[in-house]
């Protein structure tokens, strides 16, 4: 049976689907931001029924999330630093655009990272933590170039609670340490999901991290997400001009909220809301491709490190999600090596 997910072709559809005309400006720059997710083959839908859930998790279970694990073969040739049969893989696979999928195809023993994220992550409320509302969680997936909007305001558990066809839910996914999923700051999505669903995340590669072990110089601040969306260029598909069209959907975005998150529990919600929640994840497979060439092996167990205790500590009883000190960098990353790395014919994260 078909799933009743939701698929805007145009701005028409688009915002025919909201009791709110749009301003002849969001049109504009929706109209920008449809042809590019059209150029790029990204897809998006709206998740709001526990049908178009099991949708979601079905698809899941296809591309082979059961059989994540890396082929058997693989385990000798990660621990061969030049072998021949690293040298005969084919190029493609060692490239920073090379596309995977299926599970399997996330499992990168020959690279430093030994798990390429599945599910890129975020998520919106009214004071997202323990203490205000979780009321969109937004999914990339990267193995299908799709992203998936739930609407948990009106789904509530069920979003996270919704068992596909063998038994998998969202929340097993998110708690199994073989699926790598990414965020871009987990902090307080973790406190939302853990205190409000009970969702104890695994397997997280927070990208905020990896922008800091690939900086050179000025390591006392973390970098915000629109920054580094300006920043990132080494292998970025996206040309500054497309980029630019990103940027103007978050700012329009920023301006339908008004200041006010309580929008987000609004129904039917603005549209130009949906495209904000939709670029907000669209962008994070190229950000981590980015960043993922030129980090270290250090560098990587740093990421991986404070990912595990960035999710750790939003668990604790005395976090608070508003600490101003949250801009402050870990200063085990001033002491990583820098520079970019080189990408060799074998995938050596070696630097130059």
């Amino acid at each position: 049976m078909e799933s009743p997910v939701r698929f805007y072709e145009n701005e028409e559809e688009l915002f025919g689907a909201s009791n709110e005309a749009p301003t002849p400006h969001e049109k504009i720059i929706t109209r920008r931001l449809l042809n590019l997710l059209h150029k790029y083959k990204v897809g998006y839908t709206w998740v709001d029924t526990v049908e178009a859930v099991v949708a979601f998790l079905n698809k899941l279970d296809k591309l082979g999330m059961r059989n994540k694990d890396a082929p058997a073969a693989w385990s000798s040739i990660a621990t061969q630093r030049d072998s021949k049969n690293v040298r005969n893989m084919n190029l493609h696979e060692l490239h920073a655009t090379y596309k995977p999928k299926t599970f399997r195809d996330l499992n990168r023993p020959y690279s430093i990272v030994s798990k390429m994220p599945a599910l890129y992550i975020d998520c919106e409320g009214v004071n997202l933590s323990r203490s205000g509302t979780l009321s969109i969680f937004e999914v990339m997936s990267v193995l299908e170039n799709h992203v998936y909007v739930f609407d948990v305001h009106v789904l509530g558990k069920k979003a996270f609670e919704t068992a596909g066809v063998n038994g998998v839910t969202l929340k097993k996914i998110l708690e199994d340490p073989g699926i790598g999923i990414a965020f871009f700051d987990v902090r307080n999505d973790s406190d939302a999901l853990h205190h409000h669903f009970g969702i104890k995340l695994q397997g997280v590669q927070d990208i905020q991290l990896m922008e800091l072990a690939t900086r050179r110089g000025g390591i006392d601040y973390v970098h915000g997400l629109k920054r580094c969306i300006e920043e990132v260029t080494i292998h970025s598909e996206l040309s500054w001009g497309e980029r630019s069209v990103f940027m103007q959907v978050k700012s329009a975005g920023r301006q339908a909220l008004g200041g006010d998150y309580r929008v987000f529990a609004e129904r039917p919600l603005k549209e130009m809301l949906v495209m904000y929640c939709i670029v907000d994840v669209a962008l994070l497979p190229m950000i981590w491709t980015d960043y993922s060439w030129m980090v270290s092996k250090e560098g990587w167990a740093k990421v991986l490190e404070v990912s595990a205790t960035r999710v750790a500590e939003s668990q604790q009883a005395d976090y608070d999600p508003h600490n101003p000190n949250k801009v402050i960098a870990d200063p085990g990353f001033q002491l990583l090596p820098r520079g970019l790395r080189k990408v060799s014919n074998y995938g050596n994260g070696d630097m130059m």
